[in-house]
Parts: C-alpha cells; structure tokens; sequence
C-alpha cells in the first residue's frame, strides 16, 4: 500500500485568529497516524519567486487514512477557521509514487 501525502498551501489573511487553526493541527493530525514531513511559511526558491503562503505536508500510511483525518470531527472542528481566515490555493492526497531523480545540467 502506498503512502497518502495531505498538502496544503495557504495565504493567511489574519494571523492572530489562524493561531485557533494552527495550534490544535499537529495533535489532530498525529491522532490518525499523520507525521508532518514540512510546515511553514519561508521557502528559499531555487529559481523564480515563491508568493509568501505557508505550507504544510503530512505524510499517512494510505490514501484512505488522509481522508479519515480529513473528514473526522476533529478535523472539522478546526476547519472553518482555516477556510475563514486564510486564502487557500491547494489542498490534496497524493500517493507516493517513486521516480528516481537526476541532476539537470546546464
């Protein structure tokens, strides 16, 4: 079984209140087996601009399992605040396929 990635990319448009969203996620998360593979707001582009939105990556045991966290109460208790206070531009479960990777040369 492959694993089940949960990512999101938000602009925050009130700081304070997103603090009612952001404190109680990684206990929510962590309750249905999620680890947290990457959270926050100040990526170092490579090439081009990067808009300043946070991020976050949650990695599950499957697919299923990303959408029994997202679809519990206690995900749904919080929910509302991050949709309330925050400009979303993604949200999604990915399997994990792998690839293996090279260098670009130039």
């Amino acid at each position: 079984m492959s694993e089940g990635y949960f990512f999101v990319e938000v602009e925050i448009a009130d700081s304070v209140a997103y603090e009612a969203y952001r404190t109680p996620a990684p206990d929510i998360i962590s309750g249905h087996g999620g680890r947290i593979l990457v959270r926050g707001g100040d990526p170092q582009p490579f090439d081009g601009v990067m808009p300043h939105h946070r991020r976050a990556i949650v990695e599950f045991d499957s697919r299923e399992a990303v959408k029994t966290f997202y679809d519990s109460d206690a995900y749904h208790a919080v929910l509302p605040i991050r949709l309330r206070r925050c400009r979303p531009h993604r949200a999604e479960a990915n399997v994990k396929t792998a690839k293996p990777t090279r260098k670009i040369r130039r």
